[in-house]
């Protein structure tokens, strides 16, 4: 993030902030997916850790839906250059470029309030932080398939902490 948002807001402790892209599900296709998993998971894990460290650095991962940043402008302009193996590409991005230039700038919020929901979220030590709501169905199906996975109550029941204090107690 910044320097600017950072000093505007006095913020003087120590963030990690990932961004991922929206929904922190498979909307897209696979190798962006991928990465967005990846920044999530890694961004999950060292929260954990500096928690446990009781550090006072945290981790907040940015969930951006749509933000009007002259994006797919910006993207045009990369395309622009010779065509090589990418003319089709290059034809998509300058045949749909001004759309999404135009749904951003009508739906999207500004980098400035998406900066505004960062520091918030910094300030309230939350992991994330979601610009709009345009992904909640997505990201309620894909818990709803987590959970419908896990098997039925009884027998092996516990939760992690159980686990990881079972291990533990028997390293000591």
């Amino acid at each position: 993030m910044g320097g600017g948002v950072v000093e505007e807001h006095g913020l003087l402790v120590g963030e990690v902030v990932e961004e991922r892209g929206t929904g922190l599900v498979a909307a897209v296709g696979y190798m962006y997916s991928t990465s967005k998993y990846a920044v999530v998971g890694l961004s999950e894990s060292l929260g954990n850790q500096l928690r446990a460290a009781k550090s006072p650095v945290g981790v907040t991962v940015l969930c951006p839906g749509a933000v009007a940043t002259g994006i797919a402008e910006s993207t045009r302009k990369a395309f622009a250059g010779p065509a090589g193996g990418l003319s089709t590409a290059r034809d998509r991005v300058e045949r749909l470029a001004p759309k999404v230039e135009a749904t951003l700038a009508r739906y999207g919020v500004t980098p400035g309030h998406v900066g505004d929901l960062v520091v918030e979220a910094i300030r309230e030590d939350r992991p994330y932080v979601h610009t709009d709501r345009a992904g909640i169905d997505l990201i309620k199906a894909r818990t709803q398939a987590l959970l419908d996975a896990m098997p039925a109550a009884g027998g092996q029941d516990g939760d992690f902490a159980d686990f990881r204090a079972s291990i533990r107690a028997e390293d000591h």
